[in-house]
């Protein structure tokens, strides 16, 4: 989860990492688990959702609450009911009419799918085109590696392999369709921002930034950017960067991306070597592309304008 603190200042969570506003899992499990039970015996069919299915999925979103303050555990239950909507014990109930091809499985628990988490996390959350497709590009990479082992026969190794694997269109064109299913099953209150995005969700975006980069640079009269491509080095080096406009190379800098001066030197090899085939090279961070987009784009815009450099072979 990435939380706004004040103005340019924001907490980054990684997903997989500790954060104090995400409660130990096997906690959590255990009382959604609690929870479950007591309603099915009931007779009712409660599902995991909103943030508590994000939180489990791995799925980020940019918000503005306290970053130390727990997400009380949410439990989804069909308006049909008649149950109370708010605080039930240590659990959060909220009426929605959830279709069964959205319901999905996680560790035995029923769980809103990783498409419709993202639509309701985006739904309930975003205020900027940038917010909502930060969840929506972190969903589908959900779903692709959901897909890497449905249909694969080797172990996903790393996000660089999933990165790979998204490159097939049919994976994007699946999404989409499941975007629009989604859209036309939920309540209408935040479905506009994600009509307004769903055309660039692609589970080629890595992280965060890189998904509210492309939405700035989607309301830009930039050309759209191509996605993680492998681009060669003057040392024939292949390199894989986040963005690419043609001879300039867009690198989305994050807080975490270099934890160490050795990183941080192999990167400006990295630079240097892509510099000396012919590229320029275009970074920028957090706060720049949050509060001064307009720097960035203006940035790259320029760098654009500029003839490609000659390479130093």
């Amino acid at each position: 989860m990435i939380v706004r603190l004040r103005r340019g200042v924001y907490r980054i969570w990684e997903a997989g990492s500790p954060s104090p506003s995400v409660p130990d899992v096997d906690q959590l499990l255990a009382v959604l688990a609690a929870h479950i039970d007591e309603l099915h015996q009931r007779g009712h069919r409660p599902i995991i959702g909103g943030k508590t299915a994000a939180q489990l999925w791995g799925i980020p979103w940019i918000g503005d609450s306290d970053p130390t303050a727990v997400v009380t555990p949410t439990l989804i239950v069909h308006p049909s009911s008649h149950l109370r909507k708010g605080r039930r014990g240590q659990a959060l109930l909220r009426l929605d009419s959830v279709p069964d091809e959205h319901i999905g499985e996680f560790l035995g628990l029923p769980i809103s799918t990783p498409i419709r988490t993202g639509c309701d996390v985006a739904r309930e959350t975003a205020r900027t085109p940038g917010a909502a497709l930060v969840p929506l590009a972190a969903a589908a990479r959900v779903f692709l590696r959901q897909e890497w082992q449905r249909t694969m026969d080797s172990e996903l190794e790393s996000e660089h392999d999933l990165t790979r694997f998204a490159r097939d269109s049919q994976h994007s064109v699946r999404i989409q369709r499941l975007i629009e299913h989604v859209i036309a099953r939920s309540p209408r209150r935040g479905i506009r921002m994600i009509r307004q995005v769903r055309g660039l969700v692609d589970p080629r975006l890595e992280t965060p930034l890189e998904s509210v980069s492309q939405a700035c640079f989607a309301d830009s009269p930039l050309p759209r950017p191509q996605l993680q491509v492998d681009v060669a080095g003057k040392s024939r080096t292949v390199y894989r960067v986040d963005f690419l406009f043609g001879h300039v190379i867009g690198e989305a800098d994050g807080a975490v991306k270099y934890r160490d001066d050795e990183a941080l030197w192999r990167e400006k090899l990295r630079q240097a070597d892509l510099e000396a085939s012919g590229f320029i090279v275009v970074r920028w961070t957090w706060e720049e592309i949050w509060n001064r987009p307009h720097v960035v784009i203006e940035r790259i815009r320029r760098a654009l304008a500029q003839p490609p450099p000659r390479p130093h072979w």
